[in-house]
Order: structure tokens, then C-alpha cells, then sequence
């Protein structure tokens, strides 16, 4: 059975719905390259941070890369692993002078949206869902993240 999709309570049809959907791909897709484009890192920033730091946050963010049955929840949207670590990459370079530490990071890029306030959401393997900070914290400080 086809799922029904709805907006301000009218029904929409089947190409609009998918229309919507690609447009707001589009749109997503676009904006994360203007911003990835438009802040890259700087190597001076890069620089200031500790070697060991640098190497804990990348670990963390191939860490969440690799995680493939798991779902990330941001703003009330689904993403897989890679899409999650796109989104925490591009974040992070635009607020990479705030990160002094791979906590830091957790703490100011991991934890919420920055639009919204709203808290990102790691959905399991069983369905059950944590905030990103805590999963991110034990991540970080198990194996996996290079500790």
C-alpha cells in the first residue's frame, strides 16, 4: 500500500509528493556544497589544533561513517551513516575556530542543529533511539574512534 502524503491537511498525488522530494534533495544537496565550498577549512585553524585532537575528531566523524545500521535523526529527518558524516563534517568546518577538543566537537557540532535547537537522534539496530551526544561520547571513547 502506498504511504499518503500530506501538507496543511491536503492529500497530494503521487508526482507531487515525488516532485517535493526531489526538490527538497536538491535543495539539500546544494546547500551543503555551497557550505562546504564556502568554508573550507583553513589550515591555519587546522593547524592550532592538537595533533592527537585532529586525529580523535576525524576518527570519530570515519567512526560514524562506517556505522551503516544505524540511522541519524537531524531535524526530524532520517540519514544514513555517510549522509550523518557529511553533515558533521560540513559543520564542523564552519565552526572549526569554536572546537578545541574532540569533547568540543561533540559538544558544539554532535549534540543539536544549529537552526533549530532541536537535539540530533541516533536511531540503533533495535530501534530504540539516543541523543547524538551520548552515543558520540562512547563512541569517541571506545576503540573504534582511535583512543
Amino acid at each position: 500500500m502506498a504511504m499518503q502524503t500530506y501538507i496543511t491537511g491536503h492529500r497530494l498525488s503521487r508526482w507531487t509528493a515525488l516532485y517535493l522530494n526531489v526538490v527538497r534533495a536538491v535543495l539539500i544537496a546544494i546547500g551543503l556544497l555551497a557550505g562546504s565550498l564556502a568554508h573550507a577549512q583553513d589550515p591555519a585553524v587546522r593547524a592550532m589544533l592538537p595533533a592527537g585532537e585532529l586525529q580523535r575528531i576525524e576518527g570519530l566523524i570515519a567512526a560514524v561513517e562506517k556505522a551503516a545500521d544505524l540511522q541519524f535523526i537531524r531535524n526530524g529527518a532520517v540519514y544514513d551513516a555517510s549522509t550523518a558524516a557529511y553533515f558533521l563534517r560540513a559543520k564542523w568546518q564552519f565552526n572549526q575556530a569554536a572546537v578545541a577538543s574532540a569533547e568540543e566537537f561533540i559538544r558544539k557540532i554532535g549534540t543539536r542543529s544549529g537552526t533549530s535547537g532541536t537535539p540530533y537522534r541516533v536511531r540503533l539496530p533495535d530501534g530504540t533511539e539516543e541523543d547524538s551526544e551520548r552515543f558520540l561520547s562512547r563512541l569517541l571513547s571506545s576503540k573504534i574512534a582511535g583512543k
